[in-house]
């Protein structure tokens, strides 16, 4: 990995993994105010099987409320 996309995955930059290690991050930036959450579930050459998987996954199992735009 390149020093530049080292420094896009930067701590604190990007919520990455499964429901259950993103909550407590997603629940952190809740707390601090934020009303709006963008998800990026895929990434070039995904399965789009997978993402629409991982899409749902997150829909019902994540803790907290989410709206639609």
């Amino acid at each position: 990995m390149s020093e530049v996309q080292s420094g896009l995955l930067a701590e604190g930059r990007f919520i990455i993994g499964s429901v259950e290690a993103c909550v407590a991050p997603v629940q952190k930036q809740v707390q601090a105010g934020v009303t709006w959450l963008v998800l990026r579930m895929q990434y070039p050459s995904s399965d789009p099987h997978r993402v629409l998987a991982s899409i749902k996954r997150f829909g019902h199992e994540a803790p907290f409320r989410h709206k639609t735009a």
